[in-house]
């Protein structure tokens, strides 16, 4: 049998530079660094790709000149980083040049581009910088947000020979050493002061009068200036600009002629996710490729790409934006991947020499099967990968391929969650060193042996921190983990494993998977391995070193230890964890608060009362049906004995499940859960930071826990068995745990609302309107009558209940039946309710009324049926009996009525059809008569029939208000004489106002004479014709009877007309005649005057129309008015000549007198008084005495006449010096 240590081509404990250090410069170390270095195909790819675009810059001016590398921990970027500044530094290693190493490396040689790029970036003269930003920062920088470029002032002035940590020192240092005066200074400086002043210029601060005299001893300062300088550079500490830092390393490579190259280890976690340091980066690299055209390189790694870098910076998006000018810089990128690391790995370690591959080759061969199957990791989203091959087995034995891509996780998370682990990533551990030690520490084991994952415990213990690393020393020194003392204790080895993977994600810690990291042989007896395994946990658990979730297990910190020792002392009843548990069913799992039956569209749901044990939950446990879950921890009855859980089932109408009794993780958990939060909740936080962080994972655990316990509550509630109303329920044969809860309560429902089955059809408010619908149209409520009745049983039941419950007088409300039916047996909803007593009331089997007032199933608008019937509001009000017997002579009664007075024969029995269509045609009725009358007697209310018309109106209106159809009837028979001689009344009334003719022979051949005689009969007392015929026409008119006679009307009209027209043409003659007479009394006025033209036709046209007007006149008092109307008229005129007259003299008066004409000579005679203008009025003789008629009898009547007419003339004379008569 080979031993391990024997397969290796070179000493597998070897000492080998495990991790690359920046800043790390040992001549042996650099040798072995650049004689071992494996370029890989992807090292050989960046390789390529960097130095292509770097020549680039030699060759012509760029800004792109940053190089961000990448790539997880331990994926080789430090080195990677190191190799490169070896290149471009060149330096000599053992009596070769850098370059001498890598190209004699088959990768690199077999590109001669490679080369020649790789040599011409070497051949110019540069300045490398090579520095890990980490080590090189204060403990404060990351809270400057100018760190960066402090940073990289600093380590480029350490690199120059200046002083990096106090920068206006090393500014004087560069002034002087561009000046030439550096080397002079520092003579001087050991003149004076007698110490050489590089190794004390780190005490700048305690000797700065030293640096004063050397300053003055030189001539570079008098003593003021180096006193001042001093002073300032030892109190303050001045903040470079990122614009001055450029221009400060441009100075240098244009006085030097190198180029500069600063090579950033771990960028990435110094930046972490502050945007202000990245932004402070992209400016400096801005400034460097602006200011220094490519002659300036910034090369850094990071574990993050940059692109995902920035859009993980926790900043606004805005700000997110303002870094793509740094991923510009950064146009070369460089990924190193977990197969970098895999291959380094096997070539530097794992090499095996011809012998030791052809063992294990035949080994794999002869193996296979068992080989494969050695590990058999489970529910795993992490990749596990397994040997592909012998070839494989061969190159990485005694390793599994799985640990390769796993403890790179494994170390990039404890350095985050470790404060110590953060030297993992400074260089004190590395892949490469953890897989060295673990294979060493079985290099004595033969072929066949495997490095369990336990061993890598080992790389790593120096550098975690004490809350981790006190865990795994006390489980050591604990006689109850490690009784013998064993160095190599197998409890100890699972907890290791536990913390390894502590904070890796993807990985459930379950007993399988640790026995596969526990492993330790290819021939591995897992049966063994597993029982050690299952043993050790419970161990460590016992002892709290780990915590339990379900089936997985957690590595406890010693704070954590702490922690979970208080948090299990937490006293939880087991009342607080059932109540806990009622709240996860009711409100979790089954969170239904009423249960909803598969049947119409869910407008069947019923209350149910719940509990969990003998503890209720809510308020309302009142309901017919009851839901129960009982735990094993129920303590009132036996839940095994089938027969008492039956008697409880049956006692309380209840759906009971009985979680199994093998099934309690469910309760664990949630009682962990609880104690976690109840000691977070009341228990304070004795210290920040840690115990702050500590009480968050608790959190979370908590949260976990109560998830854990929900999801094995749900299998319980699967798995659980049924009790329904007293009886094992065997027919359920779902697992889902709402499902078989659902389908509990099914059955349950099924015993209890037994009748819920009579509803066939479950209807909705959109069928109670559908049914008032087909009322009012006249259709059958449900087709043919070969159809069956939908809900036939329940409408029965309906009936049933409504007689039962009005007896005598009483009636039910709506409100009433629907709580009636909504309860057991029934469950019907309240629409169906509702439904089922519409169709009742339509059918006639009800009678209804709204609070007092009966409801005519016929005459009421469907509408308002339906509101009725389904509006709130109303469900108290709408009351119910079975439907009243009318009497058959009653019945026949109205149909007589409807007969007589409506001309209808009404075919129906139904009472409320009979009623609603009396109603209906007397609503018509009433309404035609309405129209018609006010059509007419608002114009002719001499019309005949309105008495009529308002008896009708007024004895069919006292019935419309009456809404019991018992009353409506008994009234109608009570009536019937009466409405049957309304009715032969209505006849003649209906039939005149509906004829135009005969009411056109009413107005003209009847009022029309009745008008003019009474509006002339003063005039015709001496035509006793005239007044004869006058009251014929009036007897016909005004009798309330009249249409037999008004036949008659036209004769009398034309007799009527023949004898007034004898009266009217005398009357019409001499009318025509004083009109005449005015007419030439204003001609003759307009004789021989100056403006007769004037008004000359007009007078004409005047009067030749008031005789025209007077001749069409029929009006005897309107005729005799026209006498009055002509002489208005002829004063008219008169009084217009008569101004006309007055001022022709006025104009007459005012014309001058002829020339030549001399006034009289008469000095002393007064002038002439004006002459005054005269007056004229015409006046009509019988104007003066107006009357027709004058009777004089004797004298004295003469006088008193002719003393009138003188008193007249002279009250005219009063305001005319002159009248004249005509």
């Amino acid at each position: 049998m080979m031993k391990i240590q024997e397969m290796f081509l070179k000493p597998i404990d070897r000492r080998i530079n495990g991790v690359i250090k920046v800043g790390q410069n040992q001549e042996e170390d650099k040798k072995q660094e650049l004689e071992e270095y494996v370029v890989t195909a992807e090292l050989k790819k960046h390789f390529q790709r960097f130095f292509a675009n770097y020549v680039k810059s030699i060759d012509q001016p760029m800004d792109e000149m940053g190089v961000w590398i990448s790539g997880f921990f331990g994926s080789g970027k430090s080195h990677f980083l190191k190799i490169l500044s070896y290149i471009l530094d060149e330096p000599e290693v053992d009596g070769k040049k850098a370059m001498a190493y890598l190209t004699a490396k088959d990768a690199i040689a077999s590109d001669p581009t490679l080369v020649s790029n790789m040599e011409r970036a070497a051949a110019a003269p540069t300045l490398t910088v090579l520095f890990n930003v980490d080590s090189k920062s204060t403990s404060t920088a990351k809270s400057d947000s100018n760190a960066i470029v402090t940073v990289f002032n600093r380590v480029f002035n350490e690199r120059l020979g200046y002083e990096g940590s106090i920068p206006l020192l090393a500014e004087l240092e560069r002034t002087l050493d561009e000046e030439g005066k550096f080397q002079l200074f520092q003579d001087t400086y050991q003149q004076v002061n007698g110490v050489n002043w590089l190794d004390d210029r780190h005490k700048f601060r305690v000797h700065r009068s030293w640096v004063e005299k050397a300053l003055v001893a030189m001539g570079y300062m008098d003593e003021d200036a180096a006193k001042n300088w001093s002073k300032e550079a030892s109190t303050q500490n001045a903040k470079l600009s990122i614009s001055d830092f450029a221009e400060q390393v441009h100075r240098y490579i244009e006085r030097t002629g190198k180029r500069v190259v600063f090579l950033v280890d771990e960028i990435g976690q110094f930046i972490s996710t502050d945007s202000h340091l990245m932004l402070n980066l992209q400016t400096l690299t801005e400034e460097l490729g602006t200011k220094c055209q490519g002659k300036a390189w910034v090369i850094v790694t990071a574990q993050e790409a940059i692109d995902d870098m920035t859009a993980n910076i926790g900043n606004a998006q805005e700000r997110k934006n303002d870094f793509s000018k740094i991923q510009g810089r950064f146009n070369t990128r460089l990924t190193l991947s977990s197969v970098n690391a895999d291959e380094v790995i096997r070539e530097r370690i794992l090499k095996k020499n011809p012998k030791g591959h052809d063992t294990l080759t035949a080994l794999y061969g002869a193996e296979e099967t068992t080989i494969q199957n050695v590990v058999d990791f489970r529910d795993t989203p992490h990749e596990m990968k397994k040997y592909q091959n012998g070839e494989e087995f061969a190159a990485v034995y005694p390793f599994l391929p799985y640990q390769f891509y796993l403890l790179a996780d494994v170390f990039t998370s404890i350095r985050k969650n470790s404060s110590s682990g953060r030297s993992l990533s400074t260089g004190e551990r590395s892949i490469l060193g953890a897989f060295q030690q673990a294979a060493v520490s079985i290099m004595r084991e033969e072929e066949g042996a495997l490095v369990p994952f336990y061993r890598f415990y080992d790389n790593v213990d120096q550098v975690i921190d004490h809350t981790h690393k006190i865990v795994i020393e006390r489980a050591m020194q604990n006689p109850k983990i490690n009784p013998n003392g064993d160095t190599d204790c197998f409890a100890v080895n699972v907890l290791k494993v536990l913390f390894l993977l502590k904070y890796v994600d993807g990985i459930p810690l379950n007993e399988n998977n640790l026995v596969n990291f526990m492993v330790t042989q290819i021939h591995e007896d897992k049966a063994s391995l597993r029982r050690k395994v299952r043993e050790a946990l419970q161990l460590l658990h016992a002892n709290l070193y780990i915590a339990q979730k379900q089936d997985t297990y957690t590595f406890l910190t010693d704070d954590e230890q702490d922690m979970d020792r208080a948090i299990r002392s937490r006293n939880i009843s087991q009342a607080d964890v059932v109540a806990e548990i009622s709240n996860v069913v009711f409100n979790g799992i089954y969170d239904q608060t009423r249960f909803k039956v598969s049947k119409g569209r869910g407008q069947y749901t019923y209350g149910f009362n719940k509990a969990v044990d003998s503890r209720p939950f809510g308020s309302s446990q009142n309901n017919n049906l009851g839901l129960r879950i009982l735990t094993p921890y129920y303590d009132q009855r036996d839940t095994n004995d089938a027969m008492a859980v039956s008697l409880l089932s049956g006692q309380n109408q209840e759906a009971i499940l009985v979680l199994p009794s093998n099934q309690n993780d469910y309760y664990l958990e949630m009682q962990q859960a609880m104690q976690i939060e109840d000691y977070l909740r009341k228990v304070a936080d004795p210290q920040q930071g840690k115990s702050t962080m500590l009480r968050t994972i608790k959190q979370s655990e908590a949260v976990q826990r109560r998830d854990a316990a929900v999801k094995a509550l749900k299998e319980a509630i699967g798995n659980a068995e049924v009790y329904v109303n007293g009886n094992l329920v065997s027919t359920i044969k779902t697992h889902d745990p709402v499902a078989r809860i659902q389908d509990a309560l099914t059955i349950l429902l099924d015993t209890v609302y037994y009748h819920l089955k009579d509803i066939t059809a479950p209807r909705e408010e959109e069928n109670i309107k559908e049914l008032f619908q087909k009322q009012k149209q006249g259709t059958s409520l449900f087709g043919t009558e070969a159809e069956e009745v939908p809900n036939a049983n329940a409408l029965e039941a309906v009936k049933t209940k409504v007689e039962e419950k009005t007896q005598g007088f009483d009636a039910v409300s709506l409100r009433n039946l629907m709580d009636i039916f909504r309860e057991a047996p029934y469950g019907y909803s309240d629409t169906d309710t509702k439904w089922l007593a519409a169709v009742l009331f339509l059918k006639g089997d009800l009678s209804a009324r709204i609070d007092k007032e009966p409801i005519n199933r016929f005459e009421t608008d469907p509408g308002i049926l339906f509101g009725y019937f389904t509006g709130k509001r109303n469900e108290e009000r709408l009351l119910f009996r079975l439907k009243a017997t009318i009497k058959p002579r009653e019945l026949k009664a109205a149909k007589d009525i409807i007969k007589e007075f409506f001309n209808y024969t009404e075919p129906s029995e139904d009472p409320d059809r009979i009623m609603g269509n009396i109603k209906s045609h007397v609503q018509n009725l009433l309404q035609v008569l309405d129209k018609k009358a006010n059509k007419v007697y608002w114009k002719y209310p001499q019309f005949p029939g309105k008495p009529v018309l308002e008896q009708v109106k007024r004895q069919w209106n006292s019935f419309l208000e009456i809404s019991q159809p018992e009353v409506f009837f008994a009234t109608l028979a009570k009536t019937e004489d009466e409405l049957l001689d309304l009715a032969e009344d209505l006849q003649p009334v209906q039939s005149f106002l509906d004829n135009a003719s005969q009411q056109k022979i009413f107005v003209e051949s009847g009022l029309t004479p009745l008008y003019l005689y009474q509006e002339n009969k003063d005039h015709l007392l001496d035509a006793p014709l005239v007044k004869e015929l006058a009251k014929q026409i009036r007897d016909i008119v005004t009798n309330p009877t009249p249409y037999r006679n008004i036949k008659d009307l036209p004769a009398l009209n034309d007799s009527f007309r023949d004898a007034y027209m004898k009266v009217l043409e005398p009357i019409g003659k001499e009318m025509e005649e004083a009109i005449e007479a005015d007419a030439h009394t204003v001609q003759d006025a307009l004789q021989g005057k100056e403006y007769a033209g004037k008004y000359e036709t007009q007078a004409v046209r005047t009067f030749e129309e008031l005789k025209e007007s007077a001749g069409r006149e029929n009006n005897i008092s309107k005729l005799l008015g026209y006498r009055e109307r002509s002489a208005s008229q002829c004063r008219h005129f008169l009084d217009t000549f008569d101004r006309e007259d007055a001022a022709l003299a006025r104009k007459e008066a005012e014309k001058p007198k002829p020339q030549g004409e001399a006034p009289s000579a008469a000095p002393d005679v007064p002038p002439a008084t004006p002459v005054k203008e005269k007056k004229v009025k015409t006046l009509l003789a019988r104007d003066l005495m107006p009357q027709s008629v004058v009777i004089l009898r004797e004298e004295k009547d003469i006088d008193d006449y002719l003393a009138k007419l003188r008193q007249k003339l002279e009250e005219a004379l009063k305001n005319a010096d002159e009248i004249k008569l005509r």
